[in-house]
């Protein structure tokens, strides 16, 4: 939850909305870019362990990532947020390894 507590400064309460937005799975364009390119500059085994849910439906969207390592992820992206297993979920349709609903 977002909470704005009394002395905070105006930069760490703008890096807890942007960390809230992301959270609830909205984002604006800046958050984006930021997200590509720290995906795009760490291995997929870092991605897929970010602490920045973007990154990791970045990762799980990579075609580096193969079927078997897909399916090693089944349970722990139980754990995820909702929106990003929803990516998990597109990715293993389009491998064939889930029907489509």
């Amino acid at each position: 939850m977002l909470e704005w507590r009394e002395g905070q400064g105006a930069k760490e309460a703008i890096n807890q909305a942007h960390a809230y937005a992301l959270e609830q799975g909205t984002f604006d364009q800046k958050v984006f870019y930021e997200a590509f390119g720290i995906f795009d500059n760490q291995s997929i085994e870092k991605s897929l362990v970010s602490e920045i849910p973007l990154v990791r439906i970045l990762a799980l969207l990579d075609r580096r990532l193969g079927k078997r390592r897909l399916l090693a992820l089944e349970e722990s992206i139980e754990q995820e947020l909702d929106w990003v297993r929803a990516f998990y979920v597109i990715r293993m349709q389009a491998e064939e390894l889930m029907e489509k609903e």
